[in-house]
């Protein structure tokens, strides 16, 4: 009787040994499943992202060097050339300065589609508007700043979206995640591009003309 209770010891201490390893088991699958899953949620949207990046289009303007990623939507775009104009107080001449105006390829006179208007300011004049001695509206707000390089400072114009037209939420989206960068090369799509230098001040385009939207 003695050999026999302790036989059955042993076979109850094997037992126990062989339930914990099956029991413990499928909890460490299962944590591999939930850290596996954890991560799956940002490959994928890191996926999304890049596809997303892949469609889109770049406007590239080489004479005040700058870059523009745009949705795939706005292929076939237009850019029209224009200036802003302010008089500062006390003296006798204003001052001007370029603006490009990046027009949707559905914007029709009758359906009008919100444009991106950025004004093109020097880096003296940037800093007279950060003073209140540049002022491009009568808005209480001045210019916000997108990007800048060497030469020149590119704002948005304060209540661009005031109209509400169109499309102007998407507007919106692309201002808020940085659209335009400078150098060219250094946005979300890292493209290596060798574009011209951007002109240096005073030798600006001329206002008024219009370029084709170009990929």
């Amino acid at each position: 009787m003695k050999f026999y209770f302790q036989f059955s010891a042993l076979q109850l201490s094997v037992a126990a040994a062989a339930l914990t390893a099956l029991l413990s088991a499928p909890a460490l699958h299962a944590g591999s499943a939930l850290r596996t899953g954890a991560v799956a949620p940002q490959s994928e949207a890191a996926q999304v992202e890049a596809d997303q990046a892949e469609e889109s289009i770049e406007y590239a303007n080489a004479d005040f060097g700058f870059c523009a990623q745009l949705p795939a939507g706005w292929k076939d775009f237009s850019v029209t050339m224009s200036h802003w104009s302010s008089e500062p107080p006390g003296q006798a001449h204003s001052i001007t300065g370029p603006m490009v105006r990046v027009r949707h390829p559905r914007w029709t006179s009758r359906d009008p589609h919100e444009d991106i208007p950025i004004l093109v300011f020097t880096r003296a004049q940037w800093r007279l508007v950060q003073t209140g001695r540049i002022e491009v509206s009568s808005a209480a707000t001045g210019p916000s700043e997108l990007a800048h390089n060497a030469h020149y400072v590119f704002a948005l114009p304060p209540r661009y979206n005031a109209d509400m037209a169109e499309g102007y939420e998407e507007v919106e989206g692309l201002v808020s995640h940085g659209f335009l960068h400078t150098p060219c090369g250094t946005g979300k799509r890292g493209l290596a591009r060798d574009l011209e230098h951007a002109a240096p001040p005073g030798s600006l385009p001329v206002a008024g003309s219009t370029l084709a939207g170009r990929q």
